[in-house]
């Protein structure tokens, strides 16, 4: 899962069971929940607010307000939190790099913001996984996919499931290739994945000077 500086995102709530639920996928995601029954009770350094409808109908200010009702669940209220805010209407992408094998490393990026780095045991728990991802950001969004090569089964069974699932989204094979570095904490295929991601957006920046 994703690890980086942990953001403060205020969970404004009476029912504590579901506070507790949020609480712990925002700590999934990397950001730091902080519970309160009221608005006021919040700290300062809080940078976003999820709550109801009933529970907060005055505005947080400058604050943005993530309301529970206009998400189809607590994963996409939270995929959603990460995710850099949308400006205007459309445009903007969702780039999955993956790095195939026996475990499979993925790196989640909306419109070139990390959302989730994490790996999986087989196939189709990350087509799964990932069309959790394409469906609470998708929308409005161009589709990418970089894939990196290797002559093996793995691969191609992975681009054709991905071609027939997406089929308008846009498929790229990358050579792996160079160091395995990158931040501390995460898994070898993570790492890889990442990689994949890094080298294609720096090809594609490159294309475009």
């Amino acid at each position: 899962m994703l690890r980086a500086k942990r953001r403060m995102v205020g969970i404004v709530l009476k029912d504590n069971a579901l506070a507790i639920r949020i609480s712990e996928a925002c700590r999934r995601y990397g950001l730091e929940p902080v519970w309160a029954t009221s608005l006021r009770d919040l700290p300062l350094s809080v940078e976003k607010i999820v709550s109801t409808r009933p529970e907060l109908r005055e505005a947080g200010g400058a604050i943005p307000v993530y309301y529970l009702e206009d998400y189809g669940s607590i994963e996409c209220l939270v995929l959603s939190l990460v995710a850099p805010e949308r400006r205007g209407e459309g445009g903007g992408f969702i780039s999955v790099a993956v790095d195939p094998g026996k475990r499979i490393g993925a790196a989640y990026f909306v419109d070139g913001y990390a959302v989730k780095i994490t790996s999986y045991v087989g196939l189709e728990d990350f087509l799964n996984d990932c069309s959790v991802v394409v469906e609470c950001l998708g929308e409005g969004r161009e589709l990418r996919f970089y894939i990196g090569f290797r002559p093996e089964e793995v691969v191609h069974g992975l681009v054709s499931k991905i071609k027939k699932t997406y089929p308008r989204a846009r498929i790229t094979l990358v050579p792996e290739e160079g160091p395995q570095i990158g931040p501390e904490g995460y898994t070898g295929d993570e790492l890889s994945a990442l990689r994949i991601y890094l080298t294609s957006a720096a090809d594609e920046f490159r294309a475009q000077g």
